[in-house]
């Protein structure tokens, strides 16, 4: 499941990626350092073009087609992505401390 076909779906859809990630998240827990920071690092990189593709959705919702009920989705959605970034960092951290 990639979140380029998911995103700007149903809340179902965006929920599996949700699921997926924290499942990616969990899995580095149990990697070695040099496999962790690969997963890390391509999970990094989903984490970006998430945040690039809502933002820029989030812009045509409100500045184009002024949907203001699906810029709220986005919104909701960003902030996961926002958090689930927090969460990333804070793993990265304690790699760097271990």
């Amino acid at each position: 499941l990639e979140f380029r076909r998911v995103l700007f779906r149903s809340p179902g859809q965006f929920l599996q990626l949700q699921m997926q990630w924290r499942e990616q998240l969990e899995d580095l827990r149990e990697q070695s350092l040099e496999d962790g920071r690969k997963t890390l690092t391509g999970l990094r990189s989903e984490i970006e073009q998430a945040r690039a593709k809502l933002l820029a959705g989030l812009g045509e919702a409100l500045d184009q087609r002024r949907d203001f009920a699906h810029a709220a989705g986005l919104v909701r959605q960003l902030m996961f992505v926002e958090k689930f970034d927090e969460n990333l960092s804070d793993f990265e951290d304690q790699l760097e401390t271990d």
